[in-house]
């Protein structure tokens, strides 16, 4: 599986930068995001400062289609008589388009999941995956850009859970992921190829909805959301700790607002990287929050 999670927060904060002030975690929230997200839904999208950073797509079913980190990945999702049977991902790059004389986006990596296999409790435990990598250049003889296949493989990934729907082990291409689960909250995840190891914290706010919220460096990424990937914590998380193969640390804080119901209304992000506060706000469209 693409490790797109971690990309996902470094990401956003650089998209909000230009627009945002320097604060503390004890400042109000930055972004209201206009009214309440509707009462027992799914997100629709994820807005910091006006900017929409995460859109989804729904079919008429209420399956999700469609859900983008803006200008940086892409996940479509294709269901057949109500089975997910294909997952293409895309994550994008810039590059300067001689045609135009704009910067354009262009895939740099393409991922697609099929053979997907889901157990009773519809949580994905297996599926083939073809990856792409690409190169984008301008040939002067043609004078046309061109995008290239620079790299494709082939895997297979697998997932367990434990009885309680909590994912414990990934395993993508002879790499292992484990995933430790004490009383409902996940307490850490170890790569057992390379040794990164996250470690999470947890504040005392119950996830009444067990609501993956996309932000959180956790296995499955954006895709949590759609409950394909397993059950989430009991409590929201407060701190994340990240541990990579060369021992550099980096700190994720989380502190959450939620809606009377429940749901997350807003997410206040903070990196040790970076010493400004990402605010986000979650919307949503009516219906249940998450659909497998």
């Amino acid at each position: 599986m693409s490790n797109t999670n971690t990309l996902l927060p470094a990401y956003m904060i650089g998209a909000a930068m230009l627009c945002m002030t320097s604060c503390t975690l004890d400042d109000p929230y930055g972004d209201t995001g206009g009214e309440m997200p509707a009462q027992e839904s799914r997100i629709s999208s994820i807005k910091s400062l006006g900017m929409h950073m995460i859109y989804t797509d729904y079919d008429v079913q209420g399956h999700l289609t469609r859900i983008e980190l803006r200008e940086a990945i892409t996940h479509n999702l294709t269901w057949t008589d109500g089975k997910l049977t294909r997952i293409e991902t895309i994550e994008w790059t810039q590059q300067y388009d001689h045609s135009t004389e704009k910067e354009i986006n262009v895939p740099a990596y393409r991922d697609i999941f099929t053979n997907i296999i889901v157990d009773d409790r519809g949580y994905i435990t297996g599926f083939d995956s073809e990856e792409f990598k690409y190169s984008y250049t301008y040939n002067p003889d043609s004078q046309q850009n061109e995008n290239t296949v620079t790299g494709h493989t082939f895997s297979r990934s697998s997932m367990s859970y434990d009885s309680d729907g909590h994912l414990c082990r990934s395993v993508n291409d002879g790499e292992t992921v484990s995933l430790t689960w004490t009383d409902g909250l996940l307490m850490q995840s170890v790569d057992l190829s390379d040794g990164e190891t996250h470690i999470y914290e947890y504040s005392d706010a119950v996830n009444t909805h067990l609501q993956w919220d996309p932000m959180l460096p956790a296995a499955g990424g954006l895709l949590n959301i759609t409950g394909l990937f397993g059950t989430a914590p009991a409590r929201f998380v407060k701190k994340v700790t990240m541990t990579d193969d060369r021992g550099y640390t980096d700190t994720q804080q989380y502190s959450y607002r939620l809606q009377d119901n429940g749901l997350i209304h807003t997410c206040r992000f903070l990196s040790n990287d970076n010493e400004e506060i990402l605010p986000l706000t979650y919307y949503y469209e009516p219906g249940i929050q998450s659909v497998r």
